[in-house]
Order: C-alpha cells, then sequence, then structure tokens
C-alpha cells in the first residue's frame, strides 16, 4: 500500500462520523442534539433564556455607536458551567452579525485569559482589525489607512495629528507608507511600499527589526512593551477610526479568574492586570480614540481577587454587584424542559436545511419524553455538592434547586446516548 493511499484511508474512516445515524435522522436530527459539556461544544448562535443578560449588552452596544469614541464594558459573573463562555462566544456572533447588516465594522476579539500576556491581547486586536479589513478586500489593517491618507485631499492639514497619533514612530512609519503608497508622487528608492508594509508588521507586534530596517521604516524604538504596544495601538486604531476603516473593538475576555490560578505569583498577575486597566483607558482620550466594548466572563471567587488586588479594575471592567451581570441557571422542571427543547429545536432546524421537503418518522421532541427530561434535572440538581442528600419530593417542596446547563447537558445527552444504544 502506498503512503498516499495509507493516508486517503485513514482519512476517510475519520470522516464515517459524518454519514447519516438512521437513529437521530428518525427524530429529524443530524446527531445528539445535547453538546456534552466535557466537549465545551459552544453553539454561538443559540442562547436559551438569557433576556436581562442580552438586554444589558445591546443598550451598551447602543451607546457605544455614537459619533464620538466610548468605552464601555460589562462583567458576566456565575459559577463554572453556567455558560459564560457561550455568552461570550453569543455576544461575538450577534454583534459580528449585526454589524454586517448595518455596514458597521468592528474587531471583534475573544481572548481566554489565563493564557495570554498583555502584549497578546495588543497582537490579537491587530490580527483582528487585519482580518475585518481583508474580508472587505485590503490587504490588512494598515493599508487601508494608508490608503485612505493617500487619498485625503490637500486641503486636509496633518490628519495625523489631527486623529491624535502622539506615537513619533508611529507618525513618522505612516508618513512613509503613504509616500510609497501614493501612485502620483516618486517611489522613494529605498524601500517599495511592500517591502515596509512587511517590516510595519513585525514592528507593532513587537518584533526586532536590524538599524537598516528601522531607519527605512523611520522608527527608531522596538515596541518591547505592553504598555507602549498599547500606545501605538492606541494611536493605529484612533486613526483608523478617524478615516473610516474601523471604529473599534468588542473585546471578549474569558476565564478571568485564571489569571490567578494556583501556583501564579501576583509578580505575574498585577503586571498584565495593571496593562489591561491600560489599555481601557487610553482606548479614548477626550473626543479621539476608538470605541471599545469589554465583556468579561468570571466567577465570584475571581471577581473577589480582582476586588482585592485591583480595584479601580474590578469597577472599570463592570464588576460591581449592581453593574454586574449574573446569568440565568434552569430552576426547576419547566426550566429543564424549555431548555432541551430548545436544543432539540435548533438542531432540527439545522436538519431541516438540508432536507427542507422531508418530515421524520417521528416528532423531534419525543426523542426524550418530559418524564425523561424531569429525570435529568434532578439527577443534575442532587449532583450539587450542597444537596447531595435532596430527593425530588424534597427539592420539590423546597421550591427546587438551580442547576448549570453544562450539568444539565451532560445528563441530557448520557440519556439520548443510551437510548441509541438501546435501539441500535
Amino acid at each position: 500500500m502506498s503512503t498516499l493511499e495509507a493516508q486517503l484511508r485513514a482519512s476517510v474512516l475519520a470522516a464515517e462520523w459524518q454519514k447519516p445515524d438512521p437513529f437521530w435522522e428518525r427524530f429529524g436530527l443530524p446527531q445528539n442534539p445535547f453538546p456534552p459539556a466535557r466537549a465545551r461544544t459552544v453553539i454561538s448562535d443559540l442562547l436559551h433564556d438569557q433576556q436581562h443578560a442580552t438586554a444589558r449588552l445591546a443598550g451598551l452596544a447602543g451607546e457605544l455607536l455614537q459619533p464620538q469614541p466610548q468605552r464601555r464594558a460589562l462583567a458576566v459573573v456565575g459559577r463554572t458551567g453556567v455558560g459564560k463562555t457561550h455568552f461570550l462566544r453569543h455576544c461575538l456572533w450577534a454583534f459580528e452579525r449585526a454589524c454586517a447588516q448595518a455596514g458597521r465594522s468592528f474587531a471583534l476579539v475573544y481572548v481566554q485569559t489565563g493564557v495570554i500576556k498583555a502584549f497578546d491581547l495588543v497582537v490579537a486586536v491587530l490580527d483582528q482589525a487585519d482580518r475585518v479589513c481583508a474580508a472587505r478586500g485590503e490587504t490588512d489593517l494598515v493599508t487601508a489607512v494608508v490608503g485612505q491618507l493617500a487619498r485625503a485631499p490637500a486641503t486636509v492639514r496633518d490628519p495625523l495629528r489631527q486623529a491624535g497619533v502622539e506615537v513619533d514612530d508611529l507618525r513618522h512609519a505612516l508618513e512613509r507608507l503613504v509616500e510609497a503608497a501614493n501612485p502620483e508622487g516618486p517611489r522613494p528608492a529605498r524601500a517599495s511600499y511592500d517591502e515596509l508594509r512587511a517590516l510595519f508588521a513585525r514592528w507593532i507586534r513587537g518584533q526586532t527589526l536590524t538599524q537598516s530596517e528601522r531607519h527605512r521604516l523611520g522608527v527608531w524604538q522596538r515596541i518591547a512593551t505592553a504598555s507602549y504596544g498599547i500606545r501605538v495601538l492606541r494611536d493605529l486604531l484612533g486613526l483608523a477610526r478617524s478615516v473610516g476603516v474601523l471604529e473599534g473593538v468588542l473585546l471578549c475576555l474569558d476565564e478571568l479568574e485564571t489569571v490567578f490560578a494556583s501556583g501564579r505569583r501576583s509578580t505575574q498577575y498585577l503586571p498584565f492586570l495593571h496593562d489591561l486597566g491600560y489599555f481601557f483607558d487610553e482606548a479614548v482620550r477626550g473626543s479621539t480614540g476608538f470605541a471599545l466594548l469589554v465583556v468579561s466572563g468570571c466567577t465570584d471567587e475571581g471577581a473577589r481577587k480582582l476586588q482585592d488586588v485591583n480595584s479601580p479594575l474590578f469597577e472599570r471592567l463592570g464588576f460591581k454587584q449592581e453593574a454586574r451581570v449574573v446569568l440565568r441557571e434552569i430552576l426547576g422542571v419547566v426550566d429543564a424542559r424549555d431548555f432541551a427543547y430548545a436544543y432539540v429545536d435548533y438542531y432540527h432546524g439545522l436538519w431541516k436545511q438540508r432536507r427542507p421537503t422531508q418530515t421524520p418518522p417521528e416528532d423531534p421532541r419525543t426523542l426524550l419524553s418530559e418524564q425523561e427530561i424531569e429525570q435529568c434535572y434532578w439527577t443534575a440538581a442532587r449532583m450539587h455538592p450542597n444537596r447531595l442528600h435532596l430527593s425530588p419530593a424534597a427539592a420539590a417542596r423546597d421550591g427546587g434547586h438551580p442547576v448549570t446547563p453544562a450539568s444539565l447537558l451532560e445528563q441530557l445527552h448520557r440519556l439520548a446516548e443510551q437510548k441509541r444504544s438501546a435501539q441500535t
């Protein structure tokens, strides 16, 4: 057997899961509609029964989309499994669709906070800004900005200073890029536009340039610290907003509590938190800057730790009790049934997209009966460490018990797989 044949056979075997499963097909479903929590599957366009949280986000977004740049923050707090990651992913999905429909332009950035450094955040924003511009046919963010500057009428006096570009190195680099990009002006012998753009991309991401390369680009200082990188990013994004290339950034910080993970010293996380606050503060100065909405997901314990070590950032990011959003948990068997049916209906909708004229032999909602969903709810409720003694009858007298979506999904997934195994 040739190497290629072996590789192709492995690929074909790995793709077996794509074949329709007769059991799920019987109910008009492409697969088990309940993702297991251990797989960390996030369905960005499905968010069940979090109207309070979505209304808060929509209100902040409305404040953000003003003629003058604004900065806003929303803290989403809850225990593990409540759906913080899901909510953040849904925010990105919904915001991207809304901006596309309205012709607005934002960089949408998702980061898991505990695995990045402050300068990584700068690079993540730049990468997403490049992606937004590439989707419009531009090479990257700086090419889109330079193009607008090169086309500016001669009557516009120093647009870089008017936009609040204060970092000398950034201003000098952009001036050289504009000169090189001007098709009617003299092409500088020292470098073509593409060469300068490549140097700029390396410089702004903190990479080292030789002395000759710095001279060609017109910069003298390497971006070696997060604070300097934030200043450069602030000036570039503020300029991008002023010339109509990019309005701002939606930044989702997930698992903020992992900044304080066991074994991490204060000398590791305090500088990050300081730079994060600096990034938020620098987004807007007076009437210049870029629009910024920061949505943070964190446990209660992580929020308390943040308040202890950096109270100003705690307040800036919206973690005060009256400002934060607490995601709604599943509070009884009725909630559990509605939650389960939301997932069944979603996956049936995916099935219908591929088979719009077909009707499945059985109603998708009969995959699990109401009694079986109730059983899953009580199992998840009894797994809570403070309620191990709880019986369904006792819990009913006690008004039920909050259950996280992740714990209920795990039970629903397990039961659906058991039924599939029993009938195949």
